[in-house]
């Protein structure tokens, strides 16, 4: 949903990235002091976001995560449901909801403490900068500057260039599985014998009911040639075809692995491996990739898009893969991920989209989904142009916003309850002089600052979850001004929760992250367990880690570095 991971306000950052690169520099500065760090977490507990097992639907105070315990951790990242660590070198660490495989460890299953995402372990990658975790898909960036993803890809939000075929195919591929009961499958042996006749030649007078998008309606012969053919012309290695993360299949389809490290031949289909199985057993279904794949890292020529590909969208296909190439040959500083949608900064300060194009969160153009990542319309590329271009980008619920070089904000798609303007994009109007350091996007809101104040514009709520403030671009709100003449270092927004690092390692915290009539459906839901981790007494519902409608120091806590904000949920990450 969010580009939750918390934003640097200073060295040009807007989302996880650069926040990571900037810790990385202290680190490396700071001898013993990236030794001694420690993330802590407290909100919702009930998908184990918090890394607290032993069933706690609720963290009602920051409790160490006791697995980063160690570790070099550089950046910290939030998605609704789910948490990410980087740690350089030592890779990307997640845990919590694992729906449509967003976590990378190749299935879609809950993570109970954090885990080291291999796929990009092993040189696959180099030292990840960054991480966003959005509505059901993620993100991660290379110190090399490639662009990986995982989970949900349904709505090309993971930028592998499937045909809208494709992406048709699978819609209705996950539909039809949803409507069967779970006892309706068939056996294994039933359903490899179905791929086997589905790749064969066609009889005459016959239609093979064949796996996927091959036997759907309009999946004739042909389809079922071209699987054989690519099959037996790849000499039974799926690296041949270079199928990233067994693309389209849901990733980490025989244990997790990527396409590049696995032998798929035909003679092991007809020995009654049951794929369908494999599907289910982890959770994914088609369209779902369980380990991260290079955007941008070649055609993604999956196993159930085959027959779309042969379907007369040979120049649309040419088309996709020079655009997915395209990125593929740029640096990217910055990725934000959105609830459909994706978002990336090039190092040549340009800002590429893909994804759902709900309410003109790709910035223009005239296609409603991209699979394939695409720079935004001419005049929002002019106009970051003219600013020093984009060094910098965040994404919400059905809005991105880039920041540019020369400190101003643009925004396009649909922010707040606003409707959407027929103007391409915004430039927010901060007071005159004012050069934006930061920025970070909820659901319905961006937070933006420039070191000493903070401002929002869009639609922002209180403890209880009613509306608290609302802006536009050209009136946006001033939420904080630290007393004292305190600095704000970093600047983080959650769902409907906004937070702010002052440069002296305090926290402050307002908006919606647990409220009470929540955090009782879960005590209730959980059958009345005990609600907190570390702290005996009853939650207090008032205290500052949970919100307000204004901003509060959390008193609590002291040397912070970064914090991230997910749906009802917080991570810090302290000296």
């Amino acid at each position: 949903m969010l580009p939750l991971a918390a934003c640097t306000a200073a060295g040009g950052r807007a989302g996880p990235l650069r926040a990571a690169a900037a810790l990385a520099a202290a680190a490396a500065s700071g001898g013993d002091r990236a030794r001694s760090v420690h993330v802590l977490a407290w909100g919702r507990n009930a998908e184990l976001q918090c890394a607290v097992e032993g069933g706690l639907p609720i963290v009602a105070r920051p409790t160490p995560v006791l697995e980063l315990h160690g570790l070099p951790v550089l950046g910290l990242a939030a998605g609704p449901l789910s948490s990410a660590a980087v740690a350089g070198a030592a890779g990307a660490w997640t845990w919590g909801d694992g729906t449509a495989g967003a976590l990378g460890h190749g299935s879609a299953g809950r993570v109970a403490a954090p885990c080291r995402v291999e796929a990009l372990a092993g040189g696959r990658a180099a030292a990840l900068r960054g991480v966003s975790l959005g509505h059901s898909h993620a993100l991660f960036v290379d110190a090399a500057g490639a662009l990986w993803a995982c989970g949900e890809g349904k709505e090309g939000q993971l930028g592998l260039s499937q045909p809208l075929q494709e992406l048709a195919a699978q819609h209705r591929r996950a539909w039809a599985e949803a409507q069967l009961p779970g006892g309706a499958r068939r056996s294994g042996a039933e359903r490899a014998a179905q791929l086997l006749r589905a790749a064969a030649p066609e009889p005459a007078g016959h239609v093979a009911q064949g796996w996927g998008s091959l036997g759907g309606p309009g999946g004739g012969g042909q389809a079922r040639q071209q699987l054989a053919a690519a099959l037996q012309s790849s000499g039974g290695s799926a690296a041949r075809r270079g199928w990233p993360s067994a693309s389209g299949l849901g990733g980490g389809l025989f244990g997790g692995g990527s396409g590049t490290d696995l032998g798929i031949s035909l003679g092991a289909w007809g020995g009654g491996a049951d794929l369908e199985a494999h599907l289910h057993g982890v959770g994914l279904q088609p369209g779902q990739y369980g380990t991260p794949a290079r955007v941008g890292g070649g055609s993604c020529a999956s196993l159930l898009g085959l027959g779309a590909r042969g379907g007369g969208g040979g120049a649309s296909a040419a088309a996709a893969e020079g655009e997915e190439a395209g990125l593929g040959a740029e640096v990217v500083v910055d990725a934000a991920a959105g609830k459909f949608f994706s978002v990336a900064a090039t190092a040549k300060g340009e800002v590429w989209t893909f994804g759902a194009d709900f309410n003109g969160a790709l910035g223009g153009g005239d296609a409603s989904w991209l699979s394939s990542p695409r720079r935004v319309a001419a005049p929002i590329a002019a106009a970051l142009a003219a600013d020093g271009g984009a060094v910098a980008v965040a994404a919400g619920g059905t809005f991105a916003a880039a920041r540019t070089a020369a400190g101003s904000v643009l925004v396009w798609g649909r922010l707040g309850p606003a409707s959407r303007s027929a103007a391409p994009f915004a430039r927010v109007a901060l007071p005159r002089g004012v050069a934006v350091r930061g920025m970070a996007a909820g659901q319905q809101h961006l937070l933006m600052t420039d070191g000493a104040r903070v401002w929002a514009v869009g639609r922002w709520l209180d403890a209880s979850g009613d509306e608290a403030g609302a802006a536009c671009a050209s009136a946006p709100r001033e939420l904080l001004a630290l007393p004292g003449g305190a600095g704000v270092a970093r600047v983080a927004a959650g769902a409907h929760a906004s937070a702010v690092v002052t440069d002296d390692g305090g926290l402050w915290l307002w908006g919606r992250l647990l409220d009470e009539q929540h955090g009782h459906g879960l005590l209730r839901r959980a059958g009345g367990a005990a609600a907190s981790a570390g702290a005996p007494a009853p939650v207090d519902w008032r205290w500052a880690g949970f919100g307000g409608a204004a901003p509060r120091r959390v008193e609590a806590l002291g040397a912070v570095r970064d914090v991230a904000l997910g749906g009802w949920h917080a991570l810090v990450l302290t000296d």
